[in-house]
């Protein structure tokens, strides 16, 4: 009788192994929407950092906010990684937003002879946000849904662009993505 409990119980954590070890292998398409159900069913802080987000504009797009943009786009997920968060939920957080199959085509900095495009692309804004009460900063300074917020950091595929780099293609990025949802 132990005998056949103990094969079950080996059956059990070899299927969940399965599953988790799927879990972690799977494209970001995949891995980062499901990331996001179990955030936003498990995380008391999700709606409370990651919604305020979504409502504000995208700079220098006044009708479009992040939460329309991303909404459109296949793939998208919004995620949080914990950062030295208290027992009611403040203290800093790093949100991302993840979209699939983006087209890129940037204008080249040095001359307009030069194009940079990347087509079924991963785009990932990273933003540094930090929750006091129900405040909510981006890079410190409160959030002005009208003004819009910037992300720290755009990815697109490997190529990672700074807001603090002063480069036009963070700002052609932001564009990219305000219009590739029409």
């Amino acid at each position: 009788m132990g005998n056949k409990v103990a094969r079950i119980l080996l059956g059990i954590v070899i299927i969940v192994g399965i599953f988790v070890g799927a879990y972690f292998i799977l494209p970001g398409k995949i891995h980062y929407p499901i990331k996001q159900f179990i955030q936003s069913k498990t995380n008391d802080n999700y709606e409370k950092v990651i919604e305020p987000l979504k409502k504000s504009i995208i700079p220098k797009n006044k009708d479009i906010t992040y939460g329309e943009a991303f909404d459109k786009l296949d793939g998208n997920a919004w995620t949080i990684e914990d950062s030295d968060v208290d027992d009611k939920g403040d203290g800093t957080y790093t949100i991302y937003a993840d979209a699939y199959n983006i087209t890129v085509s940037l204008e080249g900095e040095d001359s307009d002879d030069s194009l940079i495009t990347k087509t079924n692309a991963h785009f990932r804004c990273e933003f540094n946000v930090t929750k006091k009460g129900s405040e909510i900063l981006v890079d410190n300074k409160p959030i002005d849904e009208k003004k819009g917020v910037s992300p720290s950091l755009i990815g697109v595929d490997e190529t990672n662009y700074a807001k603090s780099s002063g480069n036009t293609y963070f700002q052609q990025c932001l564009d990219i993505i305000a219009h590739q949802s029409e």
